[in-house]
């Protein structure tokens, strides 16, 4: 939750990597172009406008899937 919330709100932030939930962290960073804020790898800005987009890209997919499977 500190991770997405610290994406949200444009707050640095580094991470650790654990076994239960590092897949789901790795997939965030993904969605929203994050690269190199795992503890250990090399430190990269984050460009929050590039992020902020790729954020209201994927949300507007989510939004056309469940408007798809609602049949509006």
């Amino acid at each position: 939750h500190a991770t997405a919330f610290s994406i949200i709100f444009h707050k640095d932030m580094y991470v650790s990597m654990p076994d239960k939930v590092g897949s789901r962290i790795s997939n965030l960073f993904s969605i929203t172009g994050i690269e190199g804020r795992v503890i250990g790898k090399p430190f990269k800005e984050i460009d929050w406008e590039k992020t902020d987009q790729k954020i209201m890209e994927a949300r507007q997919v989510s939004i056309s899937h469940l408007k798809k499977i609602i049949g509006e």
